[in-house]
């Protein structure tokens, strides 16, 4: 067997009108090794007749007509009663107040939450002095430039030939510079 291949319809249909036509059951070819398949989009408390037959190499087979009625769905008729109990007594001034403090109360953290990020970025932190503003220029010189001469490296020297007023400069833990004589 290549696969099986099924049809349905609805058993009764109202005097007057055409039969049902036959609707395939996807997928079109149903793996041999399935034991069930479901149908989808079939109406409750109904009859259908469902035709199936298998396909093999020689071809079709003998086609097989069987009978299922599907169960009465009552689940959203009670789904309904339920949600329209108390809709007579439905009072919508209630959620309408309730619907206007939630938004009041949004609207007053999202005005509190504007008005500090406003003021936190008109004020500035801490005042700064002349000083502190050199100092701060100079922290920049002494990362880019690691030779920067700090008083605890270097010690003034009297110059020698090739004046040369300082004695070695430690770049890091293993890099001595020296002056050099030309």
């Amino acid at each position: 067997i290549k696969f099986f291949t099924a049809h349905y319809r609805l058993k009764h249909t109202l005097p007057g009108q055409l039969p049902d036509p036959w609707h395939p059951v996807l997928p079109y070819e149903i793996n041999p090794t399935s034991t069930q398949i479901d149908v989808y989009q079939l109406e409750p408390n109904a009859t259908y007749v469902f035709q199936v037959w298998a396909t093999n190499r020689l071809g079709r087979g003998e086609v097989t007509e069987v009978e299922a009625q599907t169960k009465h769905d009552n689940q959203e008729i009670e789904l309904a009663r339920h949600l329209l109990e108390g809709a007579e007594t439905f009072d919508t001034r209630v959620w309408v107040a309730a619907v206007a403090i939630v938004m009041g109360t949004l609207l007053v953290l999202a005005t509190a939450t504007i008005y500090a990020l406003y003021k936190e970025c008109r004020i500035p932190a801490v005042r700064v002095s002349e000083k502190d503003v050199e100092t701060m220029e100079l922290i920049p010189n002494i990362i880019l430039n690691p030779g920067y001469q700090d008083f605890g490296q270097s010690e003034w020297a009297e110059p020698d030939e090739n004046s040369n007023d300082t004695t070695a400069i430690r770049l890091n833990n293993n890099t001595v510079i020296n002056p050099v004589r030309i």
